[in-house]
């Protein structure tokens, strides 16, 4: 190519190259603001990098805590795209620590370069292979010359005809020495050139620094048997019980697919023998400024499952661990703060750093091939109907337009003047659209947006006065709703990390779940409540819908946590005075009765019943993680609560011998102290009714009273509020079966919600999941007293 284009810089590493070669992109059409923008400094990465442009970012997830040598809880920093890694790897991370923690021992650190003598004959070969091996001090003492911390411990000579490899074998101290072995092992082979011709007489044809035969960023036979880089090993032994209870399966199933998988292995010739030791060499090399090329090589493993008297013995050899502690890419500022993370910033760490690496990666194995082997692998990839092609929102159509058409009637008398989304204000969503954000990538959950508006007001002609008007700056949520079909998908994710059969049983019974019609249960209620004056939930500007483009949307009051007395405070009962706890009973039935009237196939009638089969599953699961604390005979309770619900539900709601009975409402259904909080003035609101249900009104209150009473609460405490909340009814039902339906709505709950969170706590830390639990057994226990 006769006129081969120059891009601008010649390569350097500064600021003003760096800028010319990002003014030569743009010139050429290419967008590059994103890449360019970066918080490296030129001078620290000058000797990592040439034509330097920018820099990209890659998430970094937190491993851990892992017990290590039985004494210290560890970390490591994981960078990583690939959904559900950083949670596979913590799962194996709770089950190794569960059963003792792991132990690793370093078996040596050795470098490799392999440089080629070409000869005329093999009897030269031969001859130089001798003259080597006499030589070898000689040539230690020029190698070393050019490194303080490579030691060359062996030359091993390869003949292989008219050729010699000569594997140079070095200790590197901290760094991974591809480098400095390199320069090392050139200046030797010039002298053993040079030294060689003068003392034999023989004069190679050539020569040249790598024959390939160092196996450098390659994967070898070789590396497995002889070792590169560090050879490391770790082990642990993980307890029948953490086997069954953290990794859903059980040691004999484990034993008999890694036996008749080892057979495949072998007939089809495969390096090593490991489940997916690459995600976390990838995932901590990234993020700990090693050399990428390095991992495929580092990542060879053999991994080993034996049974054991208390389960399974599990080790993990990793004989070619490519790894420094010093040099390449670790002295920039963020990888050295995961290094510190890991305890192993520095000289001297890298037998830790080895160690570490290797429990990490034996935590993985052992999570992934447990799913693999109790079919919560498969479940968790599951595709769940395709997904059409659809117009999803997105971002950038968060304009004025957009919110004109959610403000459904507001902007009257007023004029839009701005519109821009918050960055850097943080509002975080709720389970559900956490859950269903990972099965798509369409805009779902809260952006939160300013909003300019000016109130018109009209002169005395009864024309528009705009000078006469008032500016103002509103804090607006956009809400944008998953649909049910996206939120069970993101359950059933969740749930085959738990259980696959809890996940085909979620969907399963899908329709009869409170998920159902979730996406626009909300924004009818919203338009209710609207209408019916209430001021118990954030301000409702309007929502928008479009059934084609999947778009449910609501604009909402941005509430502003510095404006609130109590706010997420579902782990802080204490923080709850009894008048916060009647206010929200008052509020709650407020809210009942304005959208009692309201009537849609949306919000159906909740029949817990006829998901049976999902709820027996919840509490088996329930029974066997908590089997060793002194409170699981309520488990059996709960069994029997759910064998009953049908026939104590109907007797309460024909009332005590044909009487009037319980009517019904529609119910939030999730109503505690994560959906409502406390504004500055005591007044209650209440938000998130994607779950409403048509259901006694009583299950809000108990779910209520189980979040903020203390677990010492006493009977006449509880009797109070359940009073209370008996006299907003006006007395048209007697006590006796008012009350009877307390202890229904308790036993539903427990049934469908808080056994949710009590078998979800093995994913997510539901700090108040066993309060609720044992507040809502008490609970019932004192309705018979009351």
């Amino acid at each position: 190519m006769e006129n081969y284009p120059i891009v601008p810089g010649r390569g350097l590493v500064t600021n003003d190259a760096k800028e010319m070669r990002v003014r030569y992109l743009r010139e050429m059409g290419f967008l590059v603001d994103s890449l360019s923008a970066t918080g490296l400094e030129p001078m620290m990465i000058r000797n990592n990098i040439e034509s330097f442009i920018g820099s990209v970012e890659i998430p970094v997830g937190l491993v851990g805590p892992l017990l290590f040598n039985g004494d210290e809880m560890v970390y490591a920093p994981a960078v990583t795209l690939e959904g559900a890694l950083v949670a596979s790897m913590n799962r194996g991370a709770k089950a190794v620590s569960k059963s003792g923690g792991f132990r690793a021992v370093v078996v040596h650190q050795k470098m490799t370069r392999s440089p080629m003598f070409i000869f005329d004959s093999l009897s030269e070969s031969v001859a130089f292979q001798q003259w080597v091996s006499l030589h070898f001090d000689q040539i230690r003492f020029v190698a070393e010359q050019y490194s303080n911390h490579a030691k060359l411990q062996a030359i091993v000579p390869v003949i292989t005809g008219k050729a010699v490899h000569l594997k140079f074998v070095y200790t590197t101290g901290d760094a991974s020495g591809q480098n400095m072995t390199t320069t090392c092992t050139w200046h030797a082979i010039l002298w053993i050139n040079r030294q060689f011709m003068e003392e034999s007489g023989i004069e190679p044809v050539h020569f040249v620094i790598e024959g390939n035969g160092a196996s450098d960023k390659k994967v070898s036979y070789s590396s497995l048997s002889h070792g590169r880089g560090v050879h490391v090993i770790a082990e642990c032994e993980l307890q029948e019980a953490v086997i069954e209870k953290v990794l859903r399966t059980s040691s004999a199933d484990f034993i008999r697919c890694i036996n008749q998988s080892r057979v495949l292995n072998q007939l089809d010739g495969m390096v090593g023998y490991n489940i997916n030791v690459a995600n976390a060499i990838a995932a901590i090399f990234a993020a700990t400024g090693q050399d990428l090329a390095s991992i495929h090589e580092s990542s060879v493993g053999v991994l080993n499952i034996e049974q054991s008297p208390n389960g399974l013995y599990c080790s993990l050899s990793l004989p070619s661990l490519v790894i420094g502690t010093v040099g390449g890419g670790t002295h920039l500022a963020k990888q050295q703060e995961a290094l510190g993370l890991m305890g192993c910033a520095g000289a001297g760490k890298i037998g830790r750093f080895a160690q570490l690496i290797a429990g990490f990666a034996l935590s993985l194995e052992v999570s992934t091939f447990a799913a693999i082997v109790g079919g919560q692998f498969a479940k968790a990839h599951e595709k769940l109907g395709r997904n059409k092609p659809v117009n999803w929102l997105t971002k950038s159509e968060l304009n004025k337009d957009f919110v004109k058409g959610c403000m459904n009637g507001f902007l009257n008398e007023r004029e839009l003047l701005s519109v821009r989304i918050a960055e850097g204000t943080l509002v975080e969503n709720g389970i559900m659209t956490s859950l269903a954000g990972r099965v798509n990538k369409k805009l779902v959950g809260f952006v939160p947006m300013d909003i300019g508006l000016r109130e018109i007001s009209l002169g005395a002609s009864g024309v528009s006065d705009v000078s006469a008007a008032l500016a103002e700056q509103l804090p607006v949520l956009v809400k944008s709703k998953p649909l049910d079909t996206e939120v069970i998908k993101g359950l059933h994710l969740m749930a085959a990390s738990i259980d696959p059969e809890l996940a085909d049983l979620i969907v399963e019974h899908r329709d009869v779940l409170e998920y159902s019609g979730c996406h626009e249960k909300e924004i009818l209620l919203y338009d209710r409540l609207r209408k019916g004056g209430l001021s118990c939930t954030p301000f409702y500007y309007g929502a928008r819908r479009d059934e084609a483009r999947e778009l449910y949307v609501l604009l909402l009051e941005r509430l502003d946590e510095r404006e609130l007395l109590l706010f997420n405070s579902e782990n802080e009962p204490g923080r709850w005075s009894a008048d916060f706890i009647e206010s929200a009973i008052r509020a709650i039935h407020g809210a009942q009765v304005s959208v009692s009237g309201c009537s849609s196939e949306v919000i159906g009638a909740f029949e817990p019943w006829k998901a049976a089969a999902l709820y027996e599953k919840l509490a088996r699961i329930i029974g066997k993680d908590y089997e060793e604390y002194e409170w699981v005979g309520l488990v059996d309770r709960l069994a029997g609560f759910i064998a009953g619900l049908e026939a104590e539900h109907d007797r309460i709601g024909v009332g005590a011998r044909g009487g009037v009975g319980i009517g019904k409402t529609i119910v939030h259904n999730d109503f505690n102290p994560r959906n409502a909080c406390v504004r500055k003035d005591g007044s209650i609101c209440i938000y998130d009714w994607e779950l409403a249900v048509w259901n006694f009104p009583h299950r809000d209150v108990v779910e209520l009273l189980s979040f903020v009473l203390p677990l010492d609460f006493e009977a006449r405490e509880l009797e109070r509020y359940l009073r209370y909340h008996y006299s907003l009814q006006g007395g048209v039902v007697e006590w006796k079966e008012w009350k009877a339906a307390y202890a229904y709505s308790l036993k539903e709950y427990l049934v469908t919600r808080v056994s949710f969170y009590m078998a979800g706590r093995i994913l997510m830390d539901y700090e108040f999941a066993e309060r609720i639990f044992l507040n809502a057994f008490r609970m019932i226990d004192c309705l018979e007293m009351l």
